[in-house]
């Protein structure tokens, strides 16, 4: 089994001024909001995805998940992140950072995963142009994900998928 060992000190939701909302870094995969005025949920996985924690001092906490030994993406398979504003508060998204790298019992492993959102949680209205694909090996690579100045307002919620295969 493939295993996507993820750098989740995210600095990932950027809004109009740039500023980072919050990291997750946990070891119980709660979030750390660094704004005022947003929710965000732990860090969720799929029926069949485990996700565990391993700690390398105090700010470098990797969140481990199984992959998919398939070529092409299961949409049933994924580790998910939500962020959403408080009541009477919008936010416009620009991008999601996180750090990645394959890691497969001492041996460097390629492996595939897509990065989606969308504001349905079901992600049936996502589109084409949220999807972005990346070839992961055994080096550590900083992902940035073009979130396009997606708003979100209040009552509404924006979920990041990362699927892995």
């Amino acid at each position: 089994t493939k295993r996507l060992t993820l750098l989740l000190m995210l600095w990932p939701f950027l809004m109009w001024s740039q500023t980072n909302l919050v990291k997750w870094y946990n070891a119980d995969f709660t979030p750390s909001p660094i704004e005022n005025h947003i929710t965000a949920s732990s860090v969720s996985a799929s029926s069949g995805v485990t996700l565990t924690n391993v700690a390398w001092g105090t700010d470098n906490v990797f969140y481990s998940f199984n992959g998919s030994s398939n070529t092409s993406i299961d949409t049933s398979k994924y580790v998910q992140f939500a962020v959403s504003p408080d009541a009477g508060y919008k936010i416009v998204f620009n991008s999601f950072s996180f750090n990645s790298r394959s890691q497969g019992n001492g041996k460097k492993e390629v492996q595939n995963y897509q990065v989606r959102y969308s504001k349905d949680v079901n992600f049936s209205s996502y589109t084409p142009s949220n999807v972005v694909e990346f070839t992961n090996s055994s080096n550590y690579t900083t992902n940035t994900i073009d979130l396009g100045k997606t708003v979100v307002s209040s009552g509404e919620t924006l979920y990041i998928r990362i699927y892995s295969y």
